[in-house]
Order: C-alpha cells, then sequence, then structure tokens
C-alpha cells in the first residue's frame, strides 16, 4: 500500500496507472513533429508513449520489443536536457513491485534491475531485489542489498535525496532547540509566577492601587507575552527577561547560556534557507551530476556567462567541458578542462576526463601521460585505472593492460556495474564526475553564491541571532534597575510569599528563620501553624515537581535547585521527542512514497525516547528527595 498526497491509500496497481496517465497528461502536440526531442515537455511525450508501449509490449509477451523499448529509455537518459529521466526509474521501480505483489518474481527482477540501469541511486529497487532473495530463503544476499540500498541512498551523488536528507535534519534539529530553550524558560516561569505577580502587585498598590487591583495588573502583565499573538518560541524570550530578576545566581547563568539556543536557531535558519534555495536553483542542477544529462544550448550558455563573471570557475568550467564534450566538441572540451588550475580538487577528475577525450580522438600516447599523471596524483582512483588497462590493450601492452585491469578491480569491486549502469559498454574509457560532495557542501554552506556574506543579513537568520543579543542585554539591564529589596520571593521552607527587606534570610521568610534558625521561643500555637504550614507546602510542591517531571523529564531538577542538569535533561529529551515525532518517512522526496511503514530510525528513537522518559521521568515516583 501506498499514501497518497491527499492521505489517500493506493495500491501499487493504482499508483502505476497514476504515474502513467500523469506522463500521458504531459504530452504536448509536439509529437507530430519531426526530429529528435529537445525540450523538457517533448522528452516527457516521448517518455509517456514509450512507456505505453512498454507496458503493451509486456503483457504481450514480447521481450524484443520491451528490450528495443528500455533501448530508447536509456538513449533519453544520455540525451536528455534535464533529469526527466527519472521518472521513468520510477516507473520501472513501480512494475517491479506490482510484479513482486503478484509473485512473478522473474518479472519483478527484471523492471528492478531495469530502473537501477536507469536511475542506480534508486535505493527501494534494491529492497525489491532484496526481497525477491528473501523469498529465495538467501539471508546473506538479502542483507547485502539492503545495505547496499541504503548506501546509495544517502550517497552525496544522489544529489536531491541528499538535500532532503540535510533539509530534514536541519528542520529537526531547529525545532529541538527552540522547543528546548522554550521548556526550560516554562519551567522557570511556573516556579516564579507568584513572586512576580506578587511583587507587580506591591508596586501598583504602593502608588495607591487597591490590591485586588494590583493582582489584576500582575497576571495582565504575565500574560502580556501571550496576548501579544506571539508564537511560543517569541514569548518564552521575553519571559526570561520579565523573570529574569527573580532567578538566583546559577538560574541567571544557566538562564543566559540558554540563549545560545536562539543562536543555533539562526545558524539552522541559514542552512535550511540555503538547501531550500539549492533544491530549486538551475545552476545547481547543472553542477550537480548525479546521471548523464544532455547538453541544451540554454544550459551552455547558462554556465559560459557564469564563467564570465568569474563564480564558481573550477566547478562551472568543468561541467561546462563535460557537455561540451556530449555535444562532440572535443577539442573545446580539452582547451576547458585544460584551464582548471593544478590546485583545484577537480583537477585529478578533469585530467582523468581529458585523456578520454584523447583516446576518442585517437591520440593514445597523450591519453596514456594523462593517465600517468593522473594516478601519480591520485594512486586509488579505480577508473583512471580501469581507463588505461583500455588504452594500454588498443596499443598492444597486454601485460600492463592486465595489471590495472586487476588493479581497478581491487580497488573497486562494483566498477563494472557502473559502467553497465551507465551504459559506457566494456571497451570505453569511464569519465569521472564532479566532486558532487564538495558541491554539495559549498551550496549548504552559501559558498556558491557572489557574496555569501549578505546570506547571513536574511531576517529569518538575522532575528535569532540579534533577538539573543537583545533578550541577554534587556536581562541584565532589567535586573540593574530593579530594587532588589522590592522583588518579591517565595519561601523555599513554607512556601509564603515575602519581600527581602522583610527576611534576613535570602531563601526563608522571617517567621522560618525565627523557628527553624534562630530557634526563638515562639507562642506554642504558632509554632504548630508554622509546622502545618511547611508540612502542607512540602507535600504540594514535592507533587507539584513530580508531575512536572513525569510531563517533561528535567522540570524536577530545576524546580529544586539543579537548573544545570535540568536544561541537559530537557535538551536531550526534546532531542528524541522531535526525532522519534519527525522521522526520515516525513521527506517530500519521491523515494519516500516506498516505505512501507516507519523506517527503522524513527523506532530507534522511540525506543531510546521511551528508556530516557523511565529513567528521567518515571523515576521519579518513587525515587526519594
Amino acid at each position: 500500500m501506498f499514501m497518497g498526497l491527499n492521505g489517500v491509500h493506493l495500491t501499487r496497481p493504482c499508483k502505476l496507472c497514476f504515474m502513467g496517465l500523469l506522463l500521458l497528461l504531459l504530452a504536448p502536440h509536439c509529437l507530430a513533429q519531426s526530429g529528435p526531442p529537445t525540450t523538457e515537455a517533448e522528452q516527457t511525450a516521448l517518455m509517456a508513449t514509450t512507456w505505453e508501449a512498454y507496458q503493451r509490449a509486456k503483457q504481450k509477451g514480447d521481450d524484443a520489443e520491451r528490450e528495443r523499448l528500455f533501448e530508447i529509455f536509456r538513449e533519453m537518459q544520455v540525451s536528455a536536457s534535464s533529469e526527466i529521466f527519472e521518472s521513468a526509474g520510477y516507473l520501472f521501480l513501480l512494475s517491479g513491485l506490482d510484479d513482486l505483489e503478484q509473485n512473478r518474481l522473474e518479472e519483478a527482477r527484471r523492471e528492478f534491475l531495469n530502473a537501477l540501469k536507469l536511475n542506480p541511486y534508486l535505493w527501494p529497487a534494491y529492497g525489491g531485489l532484496a526481497k525477491i532473495k528473501e523469498k529465495d530463503d538467501n539471508t546473506g544476499l538479502w542483507l547485502e542489498l539492503n545495505k547496499k540500498g541504503a548506501v546509495k541512498g544517502l550517497n552525496p551523488q544522489n544529489a536531491y535525496f541528499f538535500l532532503e536528507v540535510l533539509g530534514w535534519l536541519f528542520t529537526n534539529l531547529n525545532l529541538v532547540f527552540a522547543l528546548s530553550f522554550s521548556a526550560f524558560v516554562l519551567i522557570l516561569v511556573i516556579k516564579y509566577v507568584r513572586p512576580f505577580v506578587f511583587t507587580t502587585q506591591g508596586a501598583m498598590e504602593h502608588r495607591g492601587m487597591k490590591s485586588i487591583l494590583g493582582r489584576i495588573v500582575g497576571y495582565s502583565v504575565f500574560c502580556l507575552p501571550l496576548l501579544l499573538g506571539l508564537n511560543f518560541f517569541l514569548a518564552m524570550g521575553l519571559y526570561l527577561v520579565l523573570f529574569f530578576p527573580f532567578l538566583d545566581n546559577r538560574e541567571k547563568i544557566v538562564g543566559s547560556l540558554s540563549l545560545l539556543c536562539w543562536v543555533l536557531v539562526g545558524i539552522c535558519a541559514y542552512f535550511q534557507a540555503n538547501i531550500f534555495e539549492a533544491r530549486v536553483d538551475p545552476m545547481l542542477r547543472l553542477h550537480l551530476n548525479q546521471f548523464y544529462r544532455g547538453a541544451s544550448d540554454r544550459d551552455i550558455n547558462r554556465l559560459e556567462a557564469e564563467v564570465d563573471q568569474g563564480m564558481l570557475s573550477d566547478q562551472t568550467l568543468f561541467t561546462l567541458a563535460r557537455m561540451y564534450k556530449i555535444r562532440g566538441e572535443y577539442v573545446v572540451a580539452l582547451e576547458t578542462y585544460q584551464k582548471i588550475d593544478d590546485a583545484s580538487p577537480l583537477w585529478v577528475a578533469a585530467r582523468n576526463n581529458m585523456a578520454n577525450l584523447h583516446v576518442l580522438m585517437k591520440e593514445f600516447p597523450q591519453a596514456v601521460d594523462l593517465y600517468k599523471n593522473v594516478i601519480s596524483r591520485a594512486p586509488d582512483m579505480a577508473a583512471a585505472h580501469h581507463n588505461l588497462s583500455l588504452v594500454y590493450a588498443r596499443i598492444g601492452n597486454h601485460q600492463e593492460a592486465a595489471d590495472h585491469r586487476t588493479k581497478s578491480r581491487d580497488l573497486d569491486a562494483g566498477l563494472s556495474e557502473t559502467i553497465e549502469s551507465l551504459r559506457l559498454g566494456s571497451e570505453a574509457t569511464l569519465d569521472v564526475g564532479g566532486l558532487t560532495g564538495r558541491r554539495l557542501r559549498l551550496a549548504v554552506l552559501g559558498l556558491d553564491r557572489p557574496s555569501s556574506s549578505a546570506l547571513w543579513l536574511r531576517p529569518v537568520v538575522m532575528v535569532p541571532l540579534l533577538g539573543s543579543l537583545v533578550l541577554l542585554a534587556l536581562a541584565w539591564l532589567h535586573t540593574r534597575l530593579r530594587n532588589f529589596r522590592l522583588i518579591a520571593k517565595t519561601c523555599e521552607k513554607c512556601g509564603m510569599v515575602y519581600y527581602q527587606s522583610d527576611s534576613p534570610n535570602s531563601e526563608w521568610c522571617s517567621q522560618c528563620v525565627s523557628l527553624y534558625i534562630k530557634k526563638e521561643d515562639l507562642p506554642s500555637d504558632a509554632k504548630i501553624r508554622k509546622h502545618e504550614e511547611v508540612k502542607a507546602f512540602s507535600k504540594r510542591r514535592a507533587l507539584i515537581a513530580t508531575l512536572l517531571q513525569i510531563v517533561l523529564p528535567g522540570s524536577k531538577n530545576v524546580l529544586l535547585g539543579s537548573p544545570w542538569s535540568g536544561a541537559l535533561i530537557v535538551s536531550a529529551w526534546t532531542f528524541l521527542l522531535v526525532m522519534a515525532a519527525l522521522p526520515m518517512s516525513r521527506l517530500s522526496h519521491p523515494y519516500m512514497i516506498f516505505l512501507e511503514g516507519p523506517i527503522v530510525l524513527s523506532f530507534v528513537f522511540a525506543g531510546l525516547a521511551l528508556l530516557f522518559w523511565l529513567i528521567f521521568g518515571l523515576r521519579s515516583i518513587w525515587q526519594e528527595d
């Protein structure tokens, strides 16, 4: 079963029909035009009609026709001017899943392999092959295929899915930091709400206001941050400023450090914005060469303009040279590769691809020299050894060819699969793609823009960063402006609200000081009443702390005077809850529709959250203070 975009469950056959109909609806009337498809709309139309013909051939059992039609898909993979052929991989994958559900194992295996030939990073196809091996009781291959699928799925070469994973991670971390700060401040608010209201009430009474009206004003000021319509995160920031003078020294230090969460929220927002912009950046789509794509004049013109502007020179030159090669302009491609400086991380890949161009032009001595230069710089590059073995075989040096062929297989046992998936043939040299991981890192860090410093000035980034400094300054300023002796406090012994000027002790009211410290000869009835007050308050306080600890582990530590440990426990609890509640299955990438139920990672975080709750939450029920 699959979950549709609107929440309706679709079976695999329905999903297959839906994608096929979608392709057909996208097909324009330009099919009648002559010549190969050049625009994305024309390529989509060709894919729709080819897929329809493939399905008819499959129903008739015409294997030869199916193979011919599949070759059309593979030609589209090489000549497409966009990543439109990824949709073909999904179609074959869905067809394989349908065959697997109907227990047509051989058909399913064929469709899964077809999907991987078009898209070697379509990791659900590896899962489908693993299920076939599971039905054959082949546990070893089942584990190996599942592992390979996981590695392919999170490979930086699988650029757009990798970006989705990074976006999910930073979105979750953003929420973790916001909730951790909010939860910690909320505990402090609960602890100090009575002293805050009584202090405000006392200030109003000093100005001639009646007691009841002063209390109303106190509660009104207390509710003000929420009444302003702010979100909970911003409201908690204002509460920290309002309550800061009432905190003890340890709580003030931890409260000040908790504002680092605002800084971390701003940093996460910076990365989030970069990732979201990278998803729709047309230039990034040109540079992230996870698959072979065509060389449209529009794309080449974009890259040439980028070279003229001096942006991303090494990566731009590399991509541009590759497109020149696809268009058949070998000499121009060589000249473009030559411009990449030898200090660039792309130099090795560029020289390997230059050698391949010399092979195409039958200039074997120049190719051998370049391959040797590459191997001297990067002796572990399997592709260079593979290419050099082919050239040695062509010029008759079979011993050297055998040595380098063996070396390439030792370095990368799956190289033959890569060559097959890219439809190169056993006698073709293998180009090396750009450093996709490096390109993604530049995009996420914002270093791929003309002025990366300007990205930090975006409001979504600057507001939390500046907000942390403003709130910290306001909190300490509010403390300095307060008359400490006019700030109400709550007696730690009996819970009575008192003012500092009324008691010789900073934590206990004057009555508790007289009774428990000075041990003055108070009347018996006063002693009895005070003992009852202390007993009732202690019981009530323990009950509230325990209940709050069950809901929010770490709150008991803060309420009882251990803000450091309480803040750490609250942060860890928040992290586990967010990661369990917002698993990777929520990603909007098309790959995720092939997940049957929650992924393992969500179960891991849910189990850790449960264990954490049992240790730090429920333990307060039986733990003695």
